[in-house]
């Protein structure tokens, strides 16, 4: 850094959550803020994401030895890194729910002196600035999930509100050894939830029913997701051209990609909007179904399996 403190309004040590959140608020109402890390940056190789690098063998962790209040040395187990431990939650930003904020005389708790309400922008302000999305629950979850609310219907299961991009979780499962070549295993187990879209190899898909009816709900939002022209050829169509397909949309979680011309599906030509509707409404009720494009100038098929 070559230039001086005189030059900031502000200094904040640490670039963790409350170190971060204080500088956008502090440079959105104009002032100048230096930000101070003593970490670095953590790699790019996706080594922070090995359970045995992080957990077992911890050289991502702080080494320092501290000081406590009987002069005994001990290891805090902290991480220095930019983002501070930003990096190292589970990235699950939940809210308190409207009822929550409520006294609960059976727990002989009293209620808050603020209201959900009164926290609603803060909340709105952080899922933006966040790029917070909701998950579908992973499957082995969503196994227990049924079973418990079987047994007590009080309980529910929701989408996971995560401060992180869908694309992470678009890779193609691993298989558990032993299992059947093909199977629709991942590293925990079958993949027998309803909800989600589960990519089992290069042109095979599970899309769970309960995210396929949630989309053709609201076809007006679905639409906003994509981009769909006739493609021209010899002045005819020959189907749909995509484009501007938004990140972490259905469409992306079903492996379509901006410059694909979907030609048919189940055999049949789509190259009227009539047909593209009747497509679209046959996923209601279908178990499978295949799709016929082109793709960098060559065909191709992705097939789907609705459970």
């Amino acid at each position: 850094m070559t230039s001086t403190f005189e030059d900031y309004d502000a200094i904040i040590v640490g670039s963790g959550a409350g170190g971060c959140a204080a500088a956008k608020t502090l440079i959105d109402a104009g002032l100048r803020v230096a930000l101070v890390e003593k970490g670095r940056e953590l790699p790019r190789d996706e080594s922070t994401l090995d359970i045995g690098k992080v957990v077992h063998q911890g050289i991502f962790k702080s080494q320092e030895s501290w000081i406590d209040g009987r002069d005994q040395e001990f290891k805090p187990e902290e991480y220095f890194n930019v983002g501070g431990k930003t990096k190292w939650y589970g990235a699950a930003l939940l809210r308190y729910s409207p009822n929550e904020f409520l006294p609960d005389p059976a727990h002989q708790c009293r209620g808050w002196p603020i209201s959900y309400e009164d926290l609603r922008p803060y909340y709105d302000a952080a899922t933006r600035d966040l790029g917070v999305r909701l998950f579908d629950c992973e499957p082995d979850l969503a196994r227990i999930s049924a079973t418990m609310t079987a047994r007590c219907p009080e309980w529910r299961s929701e989408p996971m509100p995560l401060g992180l991009r869908r694309r992470r979780f678009m890779r193609p499962p691993r298989f558990r050894p032993g299992a059947r070549p093909g199977g629709p295993f991942g590293p925990y187990g079958a993949l027998s939830s309803n909800v989600g879209v589960h990519r089992l190899s290069s042109d095979r898909y599970l899309i769970g029913r309960v995210t396929v009816d949630r989309n053709l709900s609201n076809m007006a939002s679905l639409f906003t997701q994509i981009r769909a022209v006739p493609n021209l050829q010899n002045s005819s169509s020959n189907g749909f051209r995509l484009s501007e397909i938004q990140p972490g949309s259905i469409f992306q979680q079903i492996g379509l990609e901006d410059g694909d011309i979907v030609t048919g599906a189940q055999g049949q030509q789509v190259n009227d909007p009539m047909r593209a509707m009747a497509l679209l409404n046959s996923l209601r009720n279908s178990p499978s179904i295949r799709l016929n494009l082109i793709r960098h100038g060559s065909p191709l098929q992705l097939y789907y399996t609705i459970h």
